[in-house]
């Protein structure tokens, strides 16, 4: 199977030992029988990602809910790729990890990636983002609104764990999972 094919599972994380036996999801639709559209697409934000390869208050949520989702079905933007790595570099500098533990969640995270779809960003993407940032939802910050032009040109629903952005999120239509326990 290839890695948009509907019914693979997300790889699981090789550093973590995970609960395997989750059950499978079902195939949302925006508007169409599964078997007439492609599947839907997730965004997962940042704070998800980091929460699933490292010790966070959301990784019990997290984890599972990743290794749940289809193959093909979850996608990322260039700018998750900085994000991730920023939020990875300061909890090293602030001690919160060992060089250890940050080589093991770099190695996980470039073999993970290559389960999501890649969102390229471009100028109108920026722009999108400006116009968030100046007359969309009150408090979206610059690179929450970055991550929102994608999900919206692209059409995606979010996944986020960071309630500000959710809600922003969810005041411009987009549906917002993982659902918080």
């Amino acid at each position: 199977m290839g890695a948009g094919d509907r019914g693979e599972k997300i790889r699981s994380f090789s550093v973590f030992r995970i609960d395997q036996g989750l059950a499978r999801r079902s195939h949302r639709q925006r508007g169409r029988d599964a078997a007439a559209g492609p599947l839907l697409v997730i965004y997962c934000d940042t704070s998800l990602l980091v929460a699933a390869l490292t010790s966070e208050a959301h990784s019990a949520i997290a984890r599972p809910w990743l290794l749940a989702q289809d193959r093909g079905a979850l996608a990322i933007s260039d700018w998750t790729l900085t994000e991730f790595s920023s939020a990875i570099a300061m909890k090293f500098r602030r001690g919160a990890i060992d060089r250890t533990f940050r080589d093991i969640v770099e190695h996980a995270w470039t073999n993970l990636r290559a389960d999501f779809a890649l969102i390229p960003l471009g100028a109108k993407d920026f722009l999108a983002a400006a116009d968030l940032v100046d007359a969309g939802p009150k408090g979206l910050r610059a690179g929450d609104a970055l991550h929102m032009a994608a999900v919206l040109n692209a059409r995606c629903d979010l996944a986020t764990f960071d309630i500000d952005f959710a809600a922003a999120a969810t005041s411009l239509g987009v549906p917002v999972h993982p659902a918080r326990s």
